[in-house]
């Protein structure tokens, strides 16, 4: 899904509740731990879109436990 350069009113929401300012100039970095399973990856895509036209940079972190 792409978007034109706006957000809309609920992503800026969902940034500012990460303590995300996007009107600020300051390049945010965000870390998001992802298992790999539907809800983290639905996770990471939302918010790599709400984030593609911000000063904003996604890091994945993800660690295999071998557990499953």
């Amino acid at each position: 899904m792409n978007r034109d350069s706006s957000l809309v009113p609920t992503d800026k929401v969902a940034l500012a509740g990460m303590g995300i300012d996007i009107d600020s100039n300051v390049n945010h970095k965000i870390g998001i731990a992802c298992s790999g399973g539907a809800d983290s990856t639905a996770l990471l895509h939302c918010l790599q879109d709400i984030t593609t036209n911000c000063a904003t940079t996604l890091h994945v972190l993800h660690l295999n436990h071998g557990i499953r």
